[in-house]
């Protein structure tokens, strides 16, 4: 009989990279909303945990581009800025209001937003630190991504991808001081070329969604590994859809609205004061919850903290149950599986945090089955897995790529493509030439706009019509980048304060090898 479920929880956080010197574009407040309401009270959490001696071992992918951004000391100015100007609309907002239900929930935010800004002074600003720091204590395990999280399958060039994944590993090495062992593939989207490429990183492991197995004879409840030896993990649905799922534990009436934010409803001149922006944008402060998913926004109950709160508990118990029922799901102890994106504990949704931290301490305090592991550790117990070549395949629906190409967003590929042809073309003209700074300098910088262009991120929100005009925006601007410089080397006449104003704002992969991208005769 089986003593335990091996669980490995994978909490994802990726942004493309969004820096911008000469103005504020509201893109940017994806990375400062996250910041501010995910990733500081998951690191609050993982030190309160700590402090009570539970370790919850869990995976965290970081991908590169938001690494840099988390580095940046410009962007770091501006995410300090933005929580002052959110404490101030709080304290703004608690001077007009009366109703003692909303002023207790704004005391709360208010309460959060000063604990933010606490923790981004205690650290310089720099969010890097901790979760390197928690990553040495042996509390979490980090990963990273394909190095501007493209599509791998959708990538045409071998060289292209070689790029992504050394570049990716290079910069992890770089700024963890420590061997990469597992990668996030964007989207899980697998193709078997990029094993390649693992291998040649010493890269252990990756995800793969259930599409990308036979479950009629495969479980999910195991690791496999490759006939090139790399191993994998496959991401387990039918526990991760009570978070991701259409009735999942989000959409439960007592939770907050996330839809309903007073940046859509209260008067445009009193919050763009606040916001910058002249446009209606959220200011993360809501008053209501869920209530009935059934009624229109306008028509929801206040939110009750306390309320919401003690149904975290009891669904982070209920999550916990079910993925001890796994227990009887496989002959031998079984692993199981789940990746969620970080943003939702906590940014979409508002309880997450809380949910997470009763998780990891009912299960600590009713000695549960369930053992919290890392994919590392695991697969240093257990050496021993079938051979198994995964299915081409992504997260999408039915596993396909509909998302990444379509209808609407198919019209940037054949950009994408030419231009990277003819960067790979001159990568190879200077890869074995001499070339004097000024020269590798450019092909640096060019590599960097290359790679901002591939980002899937750009695509994605296209078809979802979601700051669809900003995506096209960043993909004519890389692409008129790299052309520019293309040229200028072609003609030998580079313009240094070109190249200086582009590093001023996308300078992303400190280390980079331009050589990277240029075609190996023998792999």
């Amino acid at each position: 009989m089986n003593s335990k479920v091996n669980y490995i929880m994978l909490l994802h956080a990726h942004l493309p990279y969004i820096n911008h010197l000469d103005s504020n574009y509201v893109e940017e407040n994806w990375y400062f909303e996250n910041v501010v309401e995910s990733y500081i009270p998951f690191l609050r959490m993982i030190e309160r945990l700590s402090n009570d001696g539970i370790n919850p071992n869990i995976t965290v992918s970081l991908s590169p581009t938001l690494c840099y951004m988390m580095e940046n000391e410009f962007i770091e100015k501006k995410l300090k800025n933005y929580i002052e100007r959110r404490i101030s609309l709080i304290e703004s907002e608690i001077s007009v209001n009366k109703d003692e239900r909303i002023l207790n929930i704004l005391e709360l935010y208010h309460k959060n937003a000063m604990d933010a800004l606490e923790f981004i002074n205690k650290y310089s600003s720099d969010i890097i630190t901790p979760f390197k720091l928690y990553q040495n204590q042996g509390l979490v395990e980090i990963i990273t991504t394909p190095a501007t999280y493209p599509i791998i399958p959708l990538l045409v060039n071998k060289e292209t991808i070689d790029a992504q994944i050394t570049l990716s590993a290079n910069d992890y090495k770089e700024r963890f001081l420590k061997k990469l062992n597992g990668i996030y593939l964007s989207e899980c989207a697998y193709d078997e070329r990029v094993e390649v490429y693992l291998n040649k990183n010493s890269i252990r492991y990756f995800f793969v969604d259930d599409f990308a197995i036979d479950l009629n004879k495969d479980s999910k409840y195991t690791h496999y590994k490759t006939e090139n030896g790399i191993s994998f993990f496959v991401l387990d649905y039918d526990i991760s859809k009570f978070i991701i799922g259409e009735d999942s534990y989000l959409s439960n009436p007592v939770y907050r609205e996330f839809y309903k934010d007073i940046g859509y409803e209260k008067d445009i001149d009193y919050i763009s004061k606040f916001t910058l922006s002249k446009e209606r944008i959220p200011t993360g402060i809501k008053y209501h919850r869920i209530t009935d998913i059934n009624k229109p926004i306008d028509d929801k109950e206040i939110y009750d903290i306390n309320m919401a709160f003690k149904r975290a508990e009891s669904d982070s118990v209920d999550f916990l149950n079910k993925i001890s029922s796994k227990i009887n799901s496989y002959k031998t102890d079984p692993v199981v599986v789940t990746c969620f994106n970080m943003e939702i504990f906590g940014h979409r949704w508002f309880e997450g945090i809380h949910f997470l931290e009763s998780f990891f301490r009912n299960a600590r305090a009713n000695r549960n089955p369930v053992q919290f592991i890392t994919p590392s550790i695991y697969l240093g117990n257990n050496s021993g897995s079938p051979v198994l070549n995964p299915y081409l395949s992504s997260s999408s629906d039915n596993g396909f790529f509909d998302k990444w190409l379509n209808e609407k967003n198919d019209f940037i590929y054949p950009y994408v493509y030419e231009l990277t042809k003819k960067y790979i073309g001159i990568i190879n003209k200077f890869t074995n030439s001499s070339v004097n700074a000024e020269t590798d300098r450019a092909l640096k910088q060019l590599t960097r706009e290359i790679l901002l262009m591939q980002s899937s991120d750009w695509a994605t929100l296209i078809t979802y019509d979601t700051h669809k005009d900003y995506s096209i925006f960043r993909i004519e601007k890389h692409y008129n980048n790299a052309l520019k410089i293309i040229n200028d080397l072609n003609s030998g006449k580079i313009s240094v304060e070109f190249i200086r104003k582009l590093e001023s704002e996308n300078f992303v992969f400190n280390s980079i090898d331009w050589k990277n991208f240029a075609t190996k005769s023998v792999f």
